[in-house]
């Protein structure tokens, strides 16, 4: 619902603008867990509303008309950003601060990659192609909101203190986070930045509309390879190994969806496209699986961390140099 009066098309840019605006004020300024609660809510509204109803928050913003090809699209981004937000609901109470400055991070790396392909969308493409984005509701709505979710999470970035210099632990859990982030950000870098090929390799309309909401896939796809790269900095095995499981359902997600597009759409997608997406699906679901195995008892022996943050599983003394950064100095060093 909320989604769906902010982006009626009979609400004049200066209220919806207005309103996003209100909503920043009221959340950045206060705790970080409110800053991200705040952030969790939007994004899994958005993505429900993609996934379930994309014509009320695509049309608006569109000049021209909307066929199947876009929803499908806008349904594939949907099923994206509520993968990132399941994994961001499993972590948000977790006590270790490298888990919430990894995702504030990541987020901003893939806001920007958004606001680049909206701009590059506006400003850099034919004012007769159609459908086309608009300029003043596309910038009222999307842009804005892309934006301001950015200069919130470099503000709380600014102001965290969290230690992330952590020993590491586990290397062979490590690698298999590693190997993650390699395939799935080589991935979303090659449809981000080649998004006319991926169009014909899947039989889609060439439009503005198709290629900006494919590199918006593609930025949410970075987001979550991005919390796989730091993954290994996490002081405990917990948020490791959700971030494992989540890329299972992420990827088997995937799976379905392109394997209903490409069988029961109207779309008549290459099917050697369709192996190629499904197989480096295929190696990201072994690969996390083949981690998850091999930490099985590290997950048997997890005790939760007690209210003074410890665990059985830290070495103490780094809980207690994170008190004092002049010991970690000289821990560092000696």
């Amino acid at each position: 619902m909320l989604a769906y009066l902010l982006s009626s098309d009979v609400i004049p840019n200066g209220v919806r603008s207005g309103s996003l605006i209100i909503i920043f004020i009221l959340s950045v300024f206060f705790d970080r867990s409110v800053w991200l609660g705040m952030d969790y809510l939007i994004s899994f509204i958005t993505g429900l509303a993609l996934f379930i109803v994309p014509q009320h928050l695509l049309q608006f913003q569109i000049f021209g008309t909307l066929d199947s090809h876009h929803y499908i699209l806008a349904r594939a981004l949907g099923v994206v950003i509520l993968s990132n937000v399941l994994y961001c609901y499993l972590v948000s109470n977790s006590r270790d601060g490298t888990v919430h400055i990894s995702y504030l991070s990541s987020k901003s790396a893939s806001l920007c990659l958004m606001l680049l392909a909206g701009a590059h969308a506006v400003y850099g493409t034919k004012a007769t192609s159609k459908p086309r984005l608009t300029d003043e509701q596309f910038l009222s709505f999307s842009g804005l909101a892309c934006l301001l979710s950015l200069l919130g999470n470099i503000y709380h970035l600014a102001l965290s203190k969290d230690y992330s210099s952590f020993p590491n632990y586990h290397i062979r859990f490590h690698m298999h986070l590693r190997l993650d982030f390699l395939i799935s950000c080589t991935r979303a870098i090659a449809i981000y930045a080649f998004p006319i090929m991926a169009m014909k390799a899947l039989n889609v309309k060439q439009d503005v509309v198709s290629h900006t909401l494919l590199r918006f896939i593609a930025s949410e796809d970075i987001l979550a390879s991005l919390i796989s790269l730091q993954a290994g900095t996490f002081l405990y095995e917990r948020e490791k190994t959700i971030k494992m499981y989540c890329r299972i359902q992420s990827s088997i997600t995937q799976i379905l969806f392109f394997s209903y597009v490409c069988f029961f759409s109207n779309l008549n997608v290459s099917h050697s496209v369709f192996y190629l997406y499904c197989g480096l699906n295929i190696l990201l679901i072994l690969n996390a699986a083949f981690s998850l195995t091999e930490s099985a008892m590290l997950i048997h022996d997890y005790r939760s961390p007690s209210k003074n943050g410890k665990d059985d599983n830290i070495d103490h003394s780094w809980f207690e140099a994170r008190k004092t950064p002049e010991k970690v100095t000289k821990q560092l060093f000696t």
